[in-house]
């Protein structure tokens, strides 16, 4: 639909419309000229309220999406504090299920100070998300998934949504789902090694403390 401005020159508002030298796509129209920004066109069968267009150009990184990232590793600084009593718990468990060890065996202080640093900054990722919502809204996007989503499976949920919407809404912005998985992939990886590693471990103070046999 087209509009007059002061000088009384019809003008089309900017959005996205349909291009016509590629059937199916939509091109941006930033009010002045065409840009460069395409999307592939939605058809839907049930009639919806249209969203307004965002403008392309319009950021959809932020420093909370990546902090959101960022803050389900932060507890792994803390490996080095309580992951050396843990495994002399474990082993001592393995070896003697009657002492003072394996009575206390993940109920060291250096596990029980770990476990509220993970739960702190389990916190501390809800609120980047709400911030990460919050800009977003503020940048031009209408309705981004919701920050409360970010309770479930340690954001994991929110940040894939979040690229999901954006890349509805924008045309661009998955790239923090790739990095999510990505992530997680090396840490399912580190998790098997490490509980190889451990099971290895046990076993062999097992064997090392076993009578022999006659």
């Amino acid at each position: 639909m087209s509009s007059t401005d002061l000088s009384g020159t019809a003008t089309t508002p900017a959005g996205w419309y349909p291009d016509p030298n590629h059937p199916g796509t939509v091109r941006w129209w930033d009010g002045t000229r065409w840009t460069e920004h395409t999307s592939q066109a939605v058809a839907s069968a049930v009639a919806s309220p249209q969203l307004p267009a965002m403008d392309p150009t319009l950021p959809v990184y932020n420093i909370w999406i990546w902090l959101t990232i960022a803050i389900q590793w932060l507890p792994l600084i803390a490996l080095p504090v309580w992951l050396p009593q843990y495994l002399d718990d474990v082993t001592a468990a393995a070896g003697d299920p009657l002492s003072s060890s394996a009575a206390n065996a993940g109920m060291s202080p250096g596990v029980l100070v770990a476990t509220a640093f993970g739960f702190f900054c389990s916190a501390l990722g809800i609120v980047f998300a709400y911030l990460d919502s919050r800009t977003l809204v503020r940048a031009g996007m209408v309705r981004p998934f919701h920050w409360a989503w970010s309770f479930l499976n340690g954001y994991g949920v929110y940040i894939i949504g979040r690229s999901v919407v954006a890349r509805r809404r924008a045309g661009r912005g998955l790239a923090p789902m790739v990095v999510w998985i990505c992530l997680e992939a090396a840490l399912i990886l580190a998790t098997v090694v490490f509980t190889f590693a451990l099971v290895i471990a046990v076993s062999q103070t097992i064997a090392d403390i076993a009578p022999p046999l006659n």
